[in-house]
């Protein structure tokens, strides 16, 4: 027995409700990576100073051991970059074809920018408590529970 369209069309839109929505679960979480990644990047490794991508491994105690972490620097905020033209151009798309923005992707933002600072871009050993309880601070006033 055949269904009628009509009984089809719920069963489509359910799917595309579903997929417009992880769609936009990536769009935010590649801004808040791509924007916390900016502000660690920007404001610790440069402003601030207090730590650069590879100072684990190469301490920059000399002028090419600094210009190598400066490279590193460097390559990290190409790929933040990259992250938030990706997660910018998705969004757009989808605001552009949906017509409007959720509070959901503004909290999913919140949520992957409040990652990015409590890891300090990445999760690694040489984190220290004072470090983690900073970090946590930023992210609970950027907005992150």
């Amino acid at each position: 027995m055949r269904q009628s369209p009509h009984a089809i069309l719920p069963i489509m839109q359910a799917s595309w409700r579903a997929r417009e929505q992880r769609r936009l679960l990536i769009a935010a979480v590649l801004l808040g990576v791509g924007l916390g990644g900016f502000v660690d990047g920007i404001v610790l490794h440069q402003v601030l100073q207090w730590h650069h991508l590879v100072s684990t491994p190469v301490p920059p105690d000399s002028l090419p051991n600094l210009e190598h972490n400066t490279f590193w620097d460097g390559m990290f905020h190409v790929g933040t970059w990259a992250v938030t033209v990706a997660g910018q151009d998705l969004a757009r798309e989808l605001l552009v074809r949906n017509g409007a923005a959720t509070d959901r992707a503004a909290e999913q933002a919140k949520f992957a920018y409040g990652i990015v600072q409590t890891t300090g871009g990445g999760i690694g050993p040489n984190r220290s408590v004072t470090s983690w309880r900073n970090a946590a601070r930023q992210s609970a006033a950027a907005g992150w529970p």
